[in-house]
């Protein structure tokens, strides 16, 4: 019999204390009471500033998804001895390659009276979320300055969140995510895996998200009906695994030594008053994490996590220590980037995170996929893509700055002298030329009155010349 453990427990970031702005971050755990279904989410608010009620929207996020996930029925039989990682319906960059389309040809015949159950629990979600977003901003009017804020944008883009959740019953398990953050299982045969796979439309400051346009159709999620159930799942949001990087694993094996030692209460205690620390030496932001965990079987499945810690250590895998800061999170349908020019700038980024994955050993089967159709009309929807001229947050609209900033700041610094020199240079010449042109041509003149008139005249040439050398002067000066 299963002792399972369900916990939640979110924590404002450092930076946002910095900067006093509210923590966009919220989880949410459930366990029924008959011990028939176990539930773990969390979601994270954007941080831009058109977001300016994304706390709001993160905890309408939970508590949807809570509501339609206890309103499911009918899964057993259609789940039974049934299992598949299925990538998101709709893409708008287009990087698939050709055998990620040849995966997705592969699965669709096997899931396809599956999939309309899951494509119509995440418009149940994403409809419920708007309908509750809607509401409250018809009941809580805008204040003058989250109007400006919001613009022209559309109403649910003040409340943008990203939705990550996991469910386990006695028959099945099954996982779903929009957006960024992860969610890790462990089992005694792979130690430490990612069950949902990601979505290439995630990294940096760039996530799909509950606000886009048809964002169902953004969802990814995973389902096994073959008794494979985890011994542990924890799910956390951007905050946790930006502060970890690859040591993201070590870190939830240490949560899961605590309860093995201490107990399952003193573990939450513990985890409890150590997140504040990890915002602060890590990420900066908002951190939550909410899990499913098998209590009694954490002695069985820890030899194998510790062995497989001790294995990423060896390989020099360190903290990601990175400076506080506020992500700026939004849809990333607004960008304004074709393919071939969205394709350049992430390449390396997405070849470094893949090496590093490797590196740490998640068992991670990471797809980057896109739809059959959408990938054969390719040339049509990249047009459409191009449109989308919206701002996110702060971030660049015409495409995104993969340069460390350090390296900007050396540019930065490089292309100021770089322009001081220049525009010296350029007033050397102007002030030189100025004098010698003015002093000549007025020298020409007096000498040609002085030929008319063949009497001596007052010579004023000396005064103006001092006047046209400060004039001179000022200009080279400048």
């Amino acid at each position: 019999m299963m002792n399972i453990s369900t916990y939640n427990k979110t924590e404002i970031g450092y930076s946002h204390i910095n900067k006093e702005i509210v923590c966009q971050d919220y989880s949410l755990s459930h366990s029924a009471p008959d011990g028939s279904l176990f539930v773990g989410i969390v979601s994270d608010g954007h941080g831009g500033k058109t977001y300016c009620r994304s706390n709001i929207g993160s905890r309408f996020a939970c508590e949807t998804a809570l509501e339609a996930i206890k309103g499911l029925s009918g899964l057993s039989e259609l789940l039974k001895d049934r299992s598949a990682k299925v990538p998101v319906r709709k893409k708008t960059n287009q990087l698939s390659s050709d055998n990620d389309i040849e995966n997705f040809e592969i699965i669709l015949p096997s899931i396809k009276d599956i999939d309309p159950v899951f494509e119509h629990l995440f418009q149940y979600i994403y409809n419920e979320w708007v309908l509750k977003v809607e509401t409250h901003w018809t009941e809580h009017p805008p204040t003058k300055e989250e109007a400006d804020l919001l613009g022209n944008n559309e109403i649910v883009k003040a409340y943008g969140a990203t939705l990550l959740a996991f469910v386990q019953s006695n028959d099945y398990w099954f996982g779903f995510q929009i957006g960024d953050g992860k969610c890790l299982a462990c089992n005694k045969n792979d130690g430490w895996y990612e069950p949902i796979l990601w979505d290439s439309e995630c990294f940096l400051n760039i996530t799909t998200s509950l606000c886009g346009s048809d964002a169902y159709k953004s969802f990814r999620y995973s389902f096994s009906g073959k008794g494979d159930f985890p011994l542990a799942i924890m799910l956390g949001t951007d905050g946790i695994d930006d502060s970890w990087g690859n040591r993201l694993a070590e870190y939830y094996t240490s949560i899961l030594e605590d309860i093995e030692n201490l107990g399952i209460e003193k573990a939450k205690t513990s985890l409890s008053e150590s997140l504040p620390d990890l915002s602060k030496n890590g990420s900066g932001d908002d951190v939550s994490i909410s899990w499913i965990i098998d209590t009694e079987k954490i002695a069985t499945v820890l030899p194998i996590l510790k062995s497989s810690n001790n294995k990423t250590e060896n390989e020099n895998l360190t903290i990601q220590n990175k400076q506080p800061e506020i992500h700026l999170k939004g849809p990333v349908e607004e960008r304004k980037l074709d393919k071939e020019e969205f394709a350049s700038k992430t390449n390396s980024h997405l070849e470094k995170k893949k090496e590093r994955n490797e590196k740490a050993e998640l068992s991670n089967e990471k797809g980057i996929f896109s739809s059959v159709e959408e990938k054969l009309n390719q040339s049509e929807s990249s047009s459409n893509v191009s449109e989308k001229t919206e701002s996110l947050g702060a971030l660049n609209v015409d495409g995104i700055n993969l340069i460390p900033e350090s390296h900007n700041n050396k540019n930065t610094t490089r292309t100021l002298f770089s322009n001081k020199f220049f525009f010296l240079i350029i007033g050397i010449f102007l002030g030189v030329a100025f004098t010698m042109g003015a002093n000549y041509l007025l020298n020409k003149e007096c000498q040609k009155e002085l030929t008319d008139q063949n009497s001596p005249a007052e010579d004023n040439s000396g005064g103006i010349n001092s006047r046209i050398n400060d004039c001179g002067m000022f200009i080279l000066f400048y």
